[in-house]
């Protein structure tokens, strides 16, 4: 077994061969803890978006959060699900606050799948405590599916204690180019703030984001388990491919860790 950090060093080779081919870069969302901004190689979707609700650009701006950052004073902080980092973003009155990534290369027609871990972040600072909230994915302008929503009754700041949940959607490409986009949403009409509103605005959390070609699962799956998912097996040339006999392979698993694998037949 490698360790992890090796682990990402061997699938950012192998990968980035062929970032351009369906391949999100630094789906991981590593970066260093910051409010407004995003990690390297995604972008903030514009309030002039026509899917974000945000008022006006101060209010379309995510954060990056790590164990110790960017504000622990104010609860701004959190548990990663893999790596040093995960992006975050608020939907109230007058937020949302989402994450997109262009992706080129796709192939007309054949079936894609994302897969990415969510959490209820909360922040206590700004009265960001509803107890469910979920992330809408989008290709382009079209509404693939709004995540299984997580639940928490923990009170704010859950810091260091964030549960990560996995989600999963399927959609098939209609481009050789679409756009890639995550915004969190409620279950509730009730996006308004308030220090004893339990229902209001939300603060969700995003981590470990994989595109994959095919669907070995339906929309929405979930694994609130500590194990692992395959979600791929790559060639030394980052080509997809099958578990295969005398051939060195490398399995991505949803926590972002790579395992080097040999089998001799």
């Amino acid at each position: 077994m490698f360790l992890k950090s090796f682990n990402q060093i061997i699938l950012i080779l192998f990968l980035s061969t062929n970032a351009s081919a369906q391949t999100l870069i630094n789906g991981e969302l590593e970066g260093p803890a910051s409010m407004t901004a995003v990690p390297d190689g995604w972008e903030m979707i514009p309030f002039t978006d026509p899917n974000c609700e945000s008022e006006n650009e101060a209010g379309a701006t995510p954060d990056i959060y790590t164990i110790d950052g960017p504000a622990m004073v104010y609860g701004f902080y959190g548990n990663p699900h893999g790596g040093l980092s995960f992006s975050s973003g608020i939907y109230s009155t007058t937020h949302q606050e989402g994450i997109q990534q262009t992706v080129s290369e796709f192939s007309i027609g054949q079936e894609y799948k994302v897969s990415f871990w969510q959490a209820l972040v909360k922040s206590e600072f700004g009265a960001m405590l509803d107890t469910s909230g979920s992330w809408a994915m989008y290709v382009d302008n079209t509404l693939i599916a709004v995540s299984t929503f997580s639940h928490s009754l923990v009170p704010a700041p859950i810091g260091g204690d964030l549960v990560w949940e996995y989600r999963s959607m399927s959609f098939i490409a209609t481009d050789t180019m679409h756009t890639i986009k995550f915004l969190p949403v409620d279950d509730d009409p009730d996006q308004s703030s308030g220090a004893e509103n339990l229902s209001g605005s939300v603060r969700m959390g995003i981590d470990d984001v994989f595109l994959v070609k095919g669907s070995s699962a339906g929309i929405n799956d979930i694994n609130t388990s500590d194990e692992p998912i395959l979600i791929g097996i790559y060639d030394t040339l980052g080509r997809e491919t099958k578990d295969i006999p005398n051939a060195l392979l490398f399995y991505v698993y949803s926590d972002g860790t790579t395992k080097k694998v040999f089998r001799i037949e």
